[in-house]
């Protein structure tokens, strides 16, 4: 099983635009590319922990079968439009950890 989470932190002038672009993309566009086992997303929780970081925006986990299906969505066109259409315009920065 091969996780992918995704960290993005948005261009301050756009964060409740981008918010919600992201969002919506992921449940309507990302999750139905083949491939991908699951999807979560969500933004921060202030736990108060000093452990815990919040300074992010929006946060999606995936999973994939195999390291070659994360590599199959990453070239996925829909994927691609996701982020042309998504992440160019409203991310600042983007923070990606992959863990088997």
């Amino acid at each position: 099983m091969i996780n992918h989470v995704v960290i993005f932190w948005l261009k301050p002038d756009k964060i409740d635009e981008g918010r919600r672009a992201l969002l919506a993309s992921a449940e309507r566009d990302l999750k139905g590319i083949d491939g991908v086992r699951t999807l979560g997303w969500g933004g921060p929780i202030p736990t108060g922990r000093k452990v815990v970081d919040t300074s992010y925006h929006v946060a999606l986990t995936m999973q994939f079968d195999s390291e070659s299906q994360l590599q199959k969505y990453q070239a996925h066109p829909v994927h691609q439009n996701f982020l042309k259409e998504c992440v160019t315009p409203f991310v600042e920065k983007i923070v990606v950890y992959d863990f088997a």
